[in-house]
């Protein structure tokens, strides 16, 4: 028989699981519910990839009895519940795939909305990293974690001042910390003498000698550095809702196959210092094997480098995973900007569209409302209107003009991002002149008309095949003086067609001549991001977005500044609707 859940008595109840004692690793996974006021309630909290374990399985075919009755979880979370379980003692514990009624969404709504505080108040928070690779290899892992400890523990990093070369991870990696780091001798002794030596050339000058006079130690560097990437590109890490788990706890104890660590012990920012030294370890190496490519092709190593050596999504999103992952700084990424968090955490993988926001509600601001009843297209909406409230309007313009045509296929309008298709990298402090949210799903924008795109061809008559159809400029035609003056297209034109007096220039593989050029700030800025606007077929006054254009590689820079801000002021403003 399956589990039926009951009702939660009142908001700010939870449910808490206790997990029942087990002689055997095999015995059945056998549990009690209870529902409790959360500021009463004493528990753990387990951290854990719910959607899928390493095989990539997220199917929920094993087996958990509430009270005797059947329960259907993930393989990862059973094999997670079998490992942290103990023989002697229960174990009381929030897990939000059991805890949270799934199939009830407003339910759901309200749970998701308190995480903040669930974890918060769990006395512990237990990580499962899952099973995947060879006791051998867990064994090792374990040996560079507790090298690092012990070098964090002599050298205090977390003691002001701190400068990276205080905590150099290079020697773990090498498994040698009897050695001297030269690297870090060389680059202080030439900071302190006024020298210009840069502690990367420092770091790789002396690994490449060591490396040369010492095969072994370059095969054990090789083998600590490919098995330390390995390490943080589990599943677990590329999860989303990990985030708001570890931010907001106190404690945090890592298990992974037999193994378990308490973090709490860790100083700030090691997992950082960490990405360093492997950056740097692999950069030694490369220069010291001829065979070894850029992507690595080398038979110790068995993950490419460019994941560490490039801000790519690895980098970032650990870069970022080491601001969570220790108790000095717990509260760290509490009432962090979305842009922060979305820049660092693009990539990180949740299984529910709806939630790449709803993942990250409860530590960034502005607050968003969590609501699962509404559809994926409602929510990412809902989302794009609350940052132009907030003064978002460059990063939501960009992103959605990065969405590559998705607006479509879930019937949004154009100015919303989709946030799985795009990189939230963009920020800007300028107001606009004004943007309103229409009640038909459009916004109205006061905008600065720069002109209508023509291309190259069009312009001068230029026949080169890339320019042609790349290149435009920005005109003042019949179709701009229509959108200026709202005419409707039949009327009689007078105006004599010339170029924008700014003598704009950009290159658009997204662009088609007939656009409109916009700006929505009152003054010139090089740092303004204009809009791209098309006419919807079917209308003659609401336009979309379709791109974005820098202003800052748009001007000819024969011209002078003031000549720019001069014919910026002439450009008219209207009003655009944008759907």
């Amino acid at each position: 028989m399956l589990y039926e859940y009951e009702r939660l008595p009142s908001a700010r109840s939870i449910r808490i699981l206790t997990l029942c004692p087990a002689e055997q690793h095999t015995d059945a996974i056998e549990c009690t519910i209870e529902a409790i006021e959360l500021e009463e309630a004493s528990y753990d909290a387990l951290s854990y990839s719910w959607g899928m374990n390493e095989d990539g399985n997220s199917s929920q075919d094993y087996e958990l009895f509430i009270h005797g009755n059947r329960q259907w979880i993930t393989r990862n979370l059973s094999e997670g519940l079998r490992r942290i379980r103990v023989c002697d003692k229960p174990i009381r514990i929030w897990i939000d795939a059991v805890c949270i009624n799934q199939q009830d969404n407003v339910e759901r709504s309200v749970q998701v909305a308190m995480m903040v505080d669930i974890y918060a108040r769990a006395e512990k928070v237990l990580v499962w990293l899952g099973n995947g690779t060879e006791e051998k290899e867990d064994l090792l892992m374990l040996d560079l974690l507790e090298r690092i400890k012990k070098r964090t523990e002599q050298i205090k990093p977390w003691k002001e001042p701190r400068l990276r070369h205080q905590n150099c991870f290079v020697l773990p990696l090498l498994g040698e910390e009897s050695l001297s780091c030269s690297g870090c001798v060389e680059y202080q002794q030439s900071e302190s003498g006024g020298g210009d030596l840069h502690g990367f050339d420092a770091h790789v000058d002396w690994l490449k000698e060591c490396f040369r006079s010492k095969p072994s130690l370059r095969r054990a560097a090789s083998d600590r550095t490919d098995m330390a990437i390995r390490f943080f590109s589990r599943r677990y890490w590329k999860r989303r809702w990990i985030l708001q788990e570890l931010s907001l706890s106190n404690t945090h104890h890592w298990y992974w196959g037999q193994h378990v660590l308490d973090m709490s012990k860790f100083p700030k920012d090691w997992i950082e210092d960490l990405l360093q030294a492997i950056w740097l370890v692999g950069h030694g190496l490369r220069e010291t094997s001829k065979d070894l490519t850029r992507t690595v092709a080398w038979p110790y190593f068995t993950v490419s480098l460019d994941d560490v050596t490039g801000d790519d999504s690895f980098r970032t999103r650990t870069r970022g995973l080491s601001k969570l992952c220790n108790s000095q700084n717990h509260d760290i990424m509490k009432d962090k900007t979305w842009n922060w968090l979305l820049s660092y955490f693009h990539s990180s993988e949740c299984s529910e569209p709806k939630d790449m926001y709803y993942a990250l509600a409860s530590m960034a601001i502005p607050r968003i409302i969590i609501d699962y009843s509404l559809t994926v297209a409602q929510v990412f909406q809902q989302f794009a209107e609350t940052m132009l409230d907030n003064g978002e309007w460059i990063w939501v313009f960009v992103c959605a003009a990065e969405t590559p045509n998705n607006q479509e296929s879930l019937r949004m309008p154009s100015w919303v991002p989709d946030p799985r298709l795009v990189d939230f990298h963009y920020g800007g402090d300028e107001p606009p002149m004004g943007i309103q949210i229409s009640q038909r799903d459009s916004l109205v924008c006061d905008v600065r008309c720069l002109g209508v795109l023509r291309t190259q061809e069009e312009f001068n008559g230029d026949l080169d095949t890339y320019r042609r159809t790349h290149d435009f400029h920005a005109v003042w035609d019949a179709s701009f003086w229509q959108v200026c003056s709202s005419r409707e297209p039949s009327d009689e034109i007078s105006e004599v067609i010339r170029p924008s007096p700014l003598q704009l220039r950009i290159q658009s593989n997204k662009a088609l001549s007939g656009d409109i050029l916009c700006s929505c700030l009152e003054k010139l800025t090089n740092f303004d991001v204009w809009i791209i606007l098309r006419r919807k077929p079917e209308t003659t006054q609401t336009y979309e977005l379709v791109g974005v254009q820098e202003s800052g590689f748009a001007f000819l820079e024969s011209l002078p500044k003031e000549q720019h801000e001069q014919s910026f002021s002439e450009c008219p403003k209207i009003k655009m609707r944008i759907a």
